[in-house]
């Protein structure tokens, strides 16, 4: 017996690096997606709710994260999911205060909306499209011969961009520190009589002359004409630095690695695919259904773009956004090591909560384990918002649920009712996902597995507890050992420890067979404390240790091909299959 205890022990020795104190779980999903989160009943009151909290907002003008405009914003939002082919919910509200604005007389998932800066995201999809990461590294002045032209040193790098440091990349994800409007933000453009307020006479070279939306779009020779005169603003990958000419760049680069405009390769290479019909860069010829409020000029509906509508020109419906966000959950367009590599983080903000991509703005949510746990996870959610005239709009996507939603909006003050409806709709949303998503692993996963020739010598039970995040395991023995007991010795623990074994999807596997990894955590926490404290390190103890090239915290769950649930259980480093009891 004691030799089976130290064989035991040895193999677990090896993980020198697991986590001592709180359990804290790997980024990501805790649970694989729901499979079909339509049966849960979380996921029906949720539905239920929207209906409802809506309902009441609208009546009453308030909601609990601040007043909601019941008069003169009108909106539409839809959600989905990868799970479910119709929209998990549809919402349209026209506001009394906007009559005369629907081009049809109703509103609805077809309505066209501008989208403002949403179509940063599709300028990227597009870029992505074309040319993969391939060009990410490369300088802006490879696709820009205009840029190349341009250069600068460190005597004169207050003055001049260092083009030739700024990458695609950069540009893609904000960090490129140059400038954020070529003229829209120019108050020598908006108001030439700003002398009264203590401004300089300027120079009428000094005024931009040209740019969206006034006094007329530039054409590509004016525009970089005048961009030579302006001031970097850091030097590159120094500090996220929201750019909307960075986007316009992008647009020429595009046009320079694929030798055709912009509008053709987004066309062709995303919306068309997509059965994105409604989507377009410029003005819809036939807007048959879309919502103008007041009027085309005042709502800032045909304002012209142009060379700037990579970076916030384009039209679109909250029903094609279900079609474009599904596609990026799915992997439809750019394959799944690609959309994963895209959404990541490139940049943190001075927020511990918001972090940047490309173009990606990162909302960390802490998610309660279930409903009134004490227990949270970090959840990322994807998103872009946009704003034009008096149109805003945001697409959000959770990856670990493979759900998302839009919400394309127009009114006085359009931009405060979308974040207060996102707010809301995250809100109901996302714990009635992620208890879609328990409920699912409880009836696929939980239970005991052993071996049919010796059940009381060689077993795993997997189990679920409402503060611990992720699948656990409660027991585990192999050939009469304990294996949690021999751990705890292993590593000197107190008399009172306790060994918590969580499991994590790895989203590994195919129908058959799905891939979990394990986190070992001993509790109570004994950690210390301060800035370089060891919490949350289970990260680093992740495939710590091999026996015979196999990772000791595999696991491999085998499901029955009928109903879905784990018929067997693998705990790879031992070379057993159990077997479901």
């Amino acid at each position: 017996m004691f030799s089976r205890v130290c064989i035991a022990a040895s193999l677990w020795s090896l993980l020198t690096s697991a986590q001592t104190g709180q359990v804290c779980p790997l980024l990501g999903p805790i649970y694989p997606p729901p499979a079909h989160p339509s049966t849960s009943k979380e996921f029906g009151l949720a539905q239920q709710n929207t209906q409802t909290v809506l309902n009441d907002a609208l009546l009453t003008g308030s909601t609990k994260f601040g007043p909601l405009d019941n008069t003169t914003i009108s909106f539409s939002i839809q959600g989905f999911s990868l799970e479910n082919d119709s929209p998990i919910f549809d919402y349209n509200f026209a506001a009394p205060g906007l009559n005369g604005s629907l081009t049809s007389g109703t509103l609805d998932s077809s309505t066209t909306y501008r989208i403002g800066s949403m179509s940063k995201l599709l300028t990227v999809y597009t870029l992505l499209r074309s040319s993969g990461f391939s060009d990410f590294s490369q300088s802006i002045t490879k696709f820009v011969p205009e840029l190349a032209k341009q250069s600068c040193s460190k005597e004169d790098d207050l003055d001049k961009v260092c083009w030739g440091d700024v990458t695609v990349g950069a540009l893609a994800s904000h960090m490129a520190g140059i400038l954020r409007e070529y003229a829209l933000s120019d108050l020598a453009v908006a108001d030439g009589s700003l002398t009264q307020y203590g401004f300089p006479v300027l120079n009428p070279s000094a005024v931009p002359s040209c740019g969206y939306p006034n006094p007329k779009p530039c054409s590509r020779q004016e525009f970089f004409n005048g961009l030579a005169a302006f001031h970097p603003v850091f030097p590159p990958f120094t500090t996220p630095v929201y750019s909307n000419v960075a986007f316009q760049l992008l647009g020429y680069a595009i046009e320079s690695v694929t030798g055709r405009s912009f509008n053709d390769v987004l066309t062709t290479e995303v919306l068309k695919p997509l059965g994105a019909s409604s989507t377009s860069l410029a003005l819809p010829r036939n807007y048959t259904n879309a919502i103008i409020p007041f009027n085309a000029t005042v709502s800032g509906w045909d304002a012209d773009a142009a060379d700037e509508g990579p970076a916030g020109g384009m039209y679109s419906t909250t029903s094609d956004f279900s079609k474009i966000g599904r596609s990026i959950l799915n992997f439809t367009l750019l394959g799944a090591s690609m959309t994963r590599a895209w959404m990541k983080p490139l940049t943190h903000t001075s927020s511990l909560t918001f972090s940047v991509g490309a173009p990606w703005e990162i909302i960390r949510v802490s998610l309660p384990l279930q409903r009134n746990s004490t227990s949270t996870r970090i959840v990322d959610l994807y998103t872009k918002s946009g704003n034009i005239g008096l149109y805003s709009a945001i697409v959000v996507l959770s990856p670990d649920h493979n759900f998302g939603f839009t919400i394309l909006s127009t009114g006085v003050n359009s931009e405060q009712q979308v974040l207060i409806l996102s707010n809301l709709l995250t809100d109901i949303w996302l714990p009635a996902f992620e208890a879609a998503a328990m409920e699912e692993a409880n009836a696929r996963f939980v239970g005991t597995y052993a071996d049919p020739a010796s059940q009381n010598d060689t077993f795993i039970t997997v189990s679920f507890d409402r503060n611990v995040p992720g699948l656990g395991i409660s027991e585990w023995k192999s050939r009469g050992v304990d294996i949690k007991a021999a751990y705890l010795l292993l590593q000197n623990a107190p008399s009172n420890s306790t060994l918590s074994i969580s499991l994590y999807p790895t989203g590994l596997g195919d129908s058959l067979d799905v891939g979990f990894r394990a986190t070992l955590d001993v509790l109570p926490e004994t950690d210390t404390i301060g800035a370089f404290s060891t919490k949350c390190t289970d990260w680093a103890a992740v495939d710590g240790a091999a026996y015979g090239k196999v990772g000791i915290d595999e696991f491999v769950f085998g499901l029955d091909k009928c109903d879905g649930k784990a018929a067997s259980l693998s705990p790879r480093v031992l070379r057993q299959k159990l077997v479901r009891v």
